[in-house]
């Protein structure tokens, strides 16, 4: 097995890295812009060499991270790069039985679920963090109109009381005759949302499972096969939104 720390990358291997990674991370990816914004990033992370080493390929690492993460912080890099290397990987199977080369693509799972604190169920009714987003703040002497519940909340950040109003929650269809039951989960557009996408390997019908004595490894995907973060999600909103027309409709 070859030194790890003599292994280079080409300039055309840095090219084809480079636009497989941009594809991950641009929605609107225009092929020429990125060959030329590619080639630029060339000189900077080549640093004058024909090929890179491992040094200036990390280098290369922690500056497209760098550029691209929100926080200045190790786990928050590390999750990001884990999320594009999920995007620009594909596995390769090689069969023990006769040693044949078998691609395996990944499904992309997508979640989509309120933001909580730390130990809290997304979907449980009562949670602060749903709870909260329920409620509206509203004028102190606004009449009271039927459909909404009021109540009178502490503002934490100016310290004062306020006056605050919510829809009255439909009836529960599984309600007694008094109109006593557990009402479902509340999910208020106005929560912040975690968007979580996962790549699973292995999941659907016909999808080849290695066996313990295949050897599997990692491979460039193909660029017309990489999906941008987040289109998944949006693809899932856009068939609900559509969806929910249709059954109003």
């Amino acid at each position: 097995m070859a030194d790890p720390s003599k292994v280079t990358i080409s300039k055309t291997q840095y090219v084809g890295f480079m636009k497989r990674v941009y594809r991950v991370l641009l929605a609107l990816y225009r092929p020429a812009e990125m060959e030329k914004e590619i080639a630029e990033e060339w000189l900077i992370d080549s640093a004058g060499c024909s090929e890179l080493t491992l040094h200036l390929f990390t280098k290369l690492l922690f500056r497209v991270v760098h550029q691209w993460a929100t926080h200045i912080d190790l786990d928050e890099y590390v999750e990001f790069l884990e999320k594009v290397f999920a995007r620009i990987t594909i596995r390769k199977a090689v069969r023990a039985t006769d040693y044949k080369e078998i691609l395996c693509y990944p499904t992309i799972i997508t979640e989509i679920v309120p933001e909580t604190n730390e130990g809290e169920d997304p979907w449980a009714p009562n949670t602060s963090s749903a709870e909260s987003a329920l409620w509206d703040p509203c004028l102190s002497d606004e009449e009271e109109k039927p459909g909404y519940d009021y109540q009178h909340k502490e503002d934490e950040a100016s310290m004062t009381v306020r006056k605050h109003k919510k829809r009255t929650p439909p009836p529960n269809a599984g309600a007694d005759e008094e109109g006593m039951g557990e009402q479902p989960p509340a999910f208020h557009v106005k929560e912040a949302l975690d968007f979580r996408e996962t790549p699973v390997y292995y999941q659907n019908n016909g999808d080849y499972k290695p066996h313990s004595n295949d050897m599997v490894t990692f491979v460039l995907a193909e660029e017309h096969d990489i999906l941008p973060i987040g289109y998944p999600a949006e693809q899932f909103l856009t068939w609900l939104k559509n969806d929910v027309h249709s059954k109003v409709e």
